[in-house]
């Protein structure tokens, strides 16, 4: 049998959910010899999935008709991971096209008027939290969307899933000792989107927390601690600075687009701007940079001045798009992006690791899924209970 014949066979198997997990690993396998070029949902097949069906596979068709004419393997420097995020990706076909659908196709919300109910017993590490500056808890997953709740003359309301908006009437400084008093955390395998009061945008990612006052007028700041995208709205009529505060550093806007990267356990805050431009001020120093779009300031306290290099921006903020996003990163920094995302203890029984890792992975995957992507670029682990061990 032709390869070519038989690839086209069990990508039409993979699409018909018919494909044994074998014949998986052997599709994967060829696809990985080579082939440059990701397997993309086109917009124009986003409403008829047969149609969107019929194109993938007219796809692989012309990827296997290529295969019969290679003559040796290419080198496999720095692009396994993309190629097999491509094929693991076509388990969530079904998904991303309903996603894709246009308004008219997807199922309404049914809004449900009502206020968020406050004073939960407790805090939960595992659920998307809010607490209010008098030190109610409300667990914002179990919230239905269209319930609101009015704290301090501001109405805090749950617009969409995973939204939400804090909408002031009146401009009100906030006073002292009150910028940091309202607190959202996001657990590990979940991001959320807050506007605030000013109409500034923050999309907090998973495990992550933000610090931030209701009333955003007088005194725009926010402290982070952990990742998260920011759309800053000029402030209406001056010039009043927004300020990120990290560990590591403070960030001032007054309206642009970036992304601040500050986990507790990572040696550096990056600072990556989109749009406009920031100032990056490194706390124990005072050392400060002016970003330009597409740049990147990472500040540690085991350095005295920050660092500064060019990127590409839209791959650092993909995984507000919902991707995981690799940039010749090596392995420990792709296992602490899995272990965020599925709240796994990553171990590792080998410890050194020669290989970098370029390309996207869509956080739709389940754990199972991101696993075969690590084996099929050749890393070898397996789940001990919630722990992913490296071997």
């Amino acid at each position: 049998m032709k390869y070519s014949a038989r690839y086209q066979e069990l990508a039409a198997k993979w699409l018909s959910n018919t494909i044994s997990e074998e014949e998986k690993k052997e599709f994967a396998a060829w696809y990985n010899e080579g082939q440059d070029e990701e397997l993309i949902i086109q917009s124009k097949f986003a409403g008829n999935e047969e149609a969107y069906r019929k194109q993938l596979f007219d796809k692989i068709k012309h990827l296997t008709s290529l295969s019969d004419n290679k003559v040796g393997p290419r080198s496999l420097n720095k692009r396994w991971m993309y190629v097999a995020a491509s094929i693991i990706s076509l388990t969530v076909i079904g998904a991303l096209i309903y996603l894709d659908r246009p308004d008219t196709q997807r199922k309404e919300l049914v809004k449900k008027e009502g206020s968020i109910p406050k004073k939960e017993r407790a805090w939960s590490d595992d659920k998307t939290m809010l607490r209010l500056s008098n030190g109610d808890v409300v667990n914002l997953d179990d919230v239905p969307v269209g319930t609101s709740l009015n704290v301090e003359g501001v109405t805090i309301h749950k617009s969409e899933e995973n939204v939400i908006r804090c909408v002031s009437d009146r401009k009100v400084s906030a006073r002292d000792g009150q910028a940091y008093s309202t607190i959202i955390k996001t657990p590990v395998g979940k991001d959320y989107k807050l506007v605030l009061a000013d109409g500034s945008v923050v999309w907090l990612n998973a495990a992550s927390e933000i610090r931030f006052s209701l009333h955003s007028w007088g005194q725009r700041r926010v402290k982070l601690d952990g990742e998260a995208y920011f759309a800053v709205d000029p402030a209406e009529g001056k010039a009043v600075p927004f300020i990120v505060e990290t560990r590591q550093q403070e960030v001032y806007v007054l309206g642009t687009e970036f992304n601040v990267d500050a986990y507790r356990d990572e040696k550096w805050a990056r600072t990556t701007l989109v749009k406009g431009s920031v100032k990056v001020k490194q706390m124990h120093t005072d050392a400060v940079a002016i970003l330009k779009p597409n740049q990147q300031a990472k500040v540690s306290h085991h350095m005295s001045k920050i660092k500064i290099r060019s990127v590409d921006a839209s791959e650092i903020v993909s995984w507000k798009n919902g991707y995981f996003s690799f940039h010749d990163s090596d392995i420990q920094s792709v296992l602490k992006q899995f272990a965020r995302w599925y709240g796994v203890e990553v171990i590792y029984r080998r410890t050194e690791f020669a290989e970098t890792y370029v390309g996207k992975i869509p956080r739709s995957l389940s754990l199972t899924e991101a696993i075969s992507v690590l084996e099929t670029v050749g890393v070898k682990c397996k789940m001990e209970g919630k722990k992913l061990v490296i071997i």
